[in-house]
């Protein structure tokens, strides 16, 4: 057995090979290359069992994560294939007391003369350079300059405390050509920064977390948390507001553009963002909540070994949550989303995976006012890639969808592919799972949901386990509850690592879920969803996604195996 052994949350043996374990608060990602393949091939960290792991076979090698792990705490991290240990990892999650401030940087407030550049300077591990306000106030105005702060090539750094307002346009930059890793954004009010095109009156792409284009080696371990982010200086247009500076009068739709919360680009990865309030009235909504680029490259948002959860957001005119491209162990839950757009979470393509969309509640969607909500709209938009190639493994596990959709998972003309899709809750109007007719080969597992709608696309074959109809709750206005006479109470595949017995997020005798700032409180840092136990029933066991498997005699082929 091979024992690999820890560096600040990267796992790495002495062999050109290397099998690598990144964790984050809650999760560990891992990938195990040069292993064979086998028919069942987890990971188990002290009775904790993963989902299956997914085998890329153009690269070879096992990824996949472990998810709702305790902050602070070292696992015995082992693969295990077919009942064999094969290799085991030591892996320890992050807590708050890594993030600790060695050095304090008390910040003048008040109206800005000047960015506050945070230029070349280096904190360590556990010492942590923190600039907070300098006592009597803690406003930075930023009506004299682009930004309120500006970070370049620098790392281990915090900043906490602050009312950023006003900014010209980006409120927050990271930028630079040396390294700018190590970041902490955390309990900030971000607030009326951005740009008003002129010729439009609609908002510029202006954010209020901006990182510069990382190329897959900058702006990484970032944590972004405890942020009240709400209402930039100007709204994006709806998907039917055709604004003259990036559309022709003659368009019958325009895709939005403005502000988003927060958005990298090809960022190394490893980065969470979670507890944060993201909001917008009418006339100021965003483009994106939590966003970034570039979407069709496996460096895209929000790079590798990221979790995003425990968000709330709330004024969406494109996508709420928009984890595009890559999803190497990209994990999403917990997350609660209204007025969340045309498609509350895009994840077009995803072309590595394993990415996982678990226990996400969507309130409403819409791509315009004047349409209203659930027209045209999706709860999920995923489809191959732009470029040709396809996608690695997607888990959408325990959502639940309120208020209606036009379509439950879209493909928007292209294949869905590499879905495992269970225990959702999803009322569609028109088809609940969306996807092309020139896909055969590129396959999908849907079962154990409850659904509305119909499906379309050659490669769509719902289980038998599925139940089509509408879900119905104890008390909507309170949370998500299942009521017990609701189809799915009781009813849901009991899956690995999360053992929950109910179709979608909320579980019953759980209390309510908490969403945004306030589930950051009081425990530190607390569990976004009903905690579980470390040990999980498998009267259901989630068969493994490899090649050759079959249903009704027709070969389930994943996409990677042609």
């Amino acid at each position: 057995m091979l024992k690999i052994l820890a560096l600040y949350g990267a796992l790495f043996v002495g062999t050109a090979n290397a099998a690598t374990c990144k964790s984050t608060f809650e999760s560990i990602g891992c990938s195990f290359p040069g292993v064979a393949e086998g028919v069942d091939a987890h990971l188990d960290a002290g009775g904790v069992q993963s989902l299956p792991l997914f085998f890329d076979r153009i690269v070879g090698e096992y990824r996949g994560s472990l998810l709702f792990l305790d902050p602070g705490t070292d696992y015995d991290v082992t693969l295990v294939v077919d009942g064999v240990d094969i290799e085991t990892a030591s892996a320890k999650t992050w807590a708050d007391a890594d993030f600790a401030c060695g050095s304090t940087v008390e910040v003048p407030t008040g109206l800005q003369t000047v960015v506050l550049k945070i230029d070349g300077v280096h904190g360590a591990p556990a010492a942590y350079v923190c600039y907070v306000p300098a006592p009597g106030g803690d406003t930075l105005d930023g009506s004299n300059v682009l930004n309120n702060i500006l970070f370049k090539d620098s790392t281990f750094i915090k900043i906490s405390g602050f009312k950023l307002i006003n900014a010209q346009k980006d409120a927050i930059v990271l930028t630079g050509s040396s390294p700018v890793n190590d970041l902490v954004i955390e309990d900030n009010e971000i607030t009326n920064w951005g740009r008003i095109n002129a010729v439009s009156g609609f908002a510029e792409a202006d954010d209020a977390i901006w990182t510069g284009n990382g190329h897959g080696t900058n702006y990484g371990r970032l944590v972004i948390q405890r942020n009240r982010i709400y209402d930039p200086r100007g709204g994006s247009n709806s998907w039917a507001e055709i604004r003259l500076d990036t559309c022709d009068a003659t368009d019958t739709r325009c895709h939005p553009r403005g502000a988003n919360a927060v958005f990298f680009k090809q960022s190394s990865g490893n980065n969470v963002i979670r507890y944060n309030d993201i909001t917008a009235v009418e006339g100021r909504y965003f483009t994106d909540g939590i966003s970034g680029a570039s979407e069709d490259t496996e460096l895209g948002f929000p790079g590798a070994d990221s979790d995003i959860y425990g968000n709330f957001i709330d004024g969406i005119w494109d996508n709420a949550i928009e984890p595009e491209g890559g999803g190497r162990n990209v994990r999403v839950w917990g997350n609660l989303m209204d007025n969340a757009g045309i498609a509350a979470i895009a994840t077009a393509p995803v072309r590595l995976g394993p990415l996982y969309l678990v226990q996400n509640i969507v309130l409403r969607t819409r791509r315009s006012v004047a349409q209203g909500y659930g027209v045209n709209t999706n709860a999920f938009k995923t489809d191959s890639s732009q470029s040709g190639a396809v996608g690695g493994r997607q888990y959408v596990l325990h959502n639940t969808i309120h208020g209606g959709v036009k379509h439950g998972v879209a493909g928007n003309g292209k294949c869905l592919v590499g879905l495992y899709f269970r225990n959702n809750i999803v009322p569609a109007s028109d088809k609940a799972f969306d996807s092309n007719n020139n896909c055969v080969g590129l396959s999908n597992d849907l079962d154990f949901d409850v659904y509305t709608g119909t499906t379309s696309g050659d490669n769509v074959s719902v289980g038998p386990n599925s139940v089509v109809g509408t879900a119905t709750y104890i008390d909507v206005a309170i949370s998500s509850h299942l009521d017990p006479a609701s189809l799915g109470y009781g009813s849901a595949e009991v899956l690995a690592n999360l053992g929950l017995a109910d179709v979608g997020a909320e579980q019953t005798g759980a209390p309510p879920m908490v969403f945004g700032i306030a589930a950051a409180a009081p425990q530190e840092p607390p569990h976004s969803h009903p905690p579980q136990p470390h040990t999980h029933p498998h009267t259901h066991p989630m068969p493994p996604f490899v090649c050759g498997l079959t249903r009704d005699g027709v070969e389930l082929t994943n996409w990677r195996c042609n």
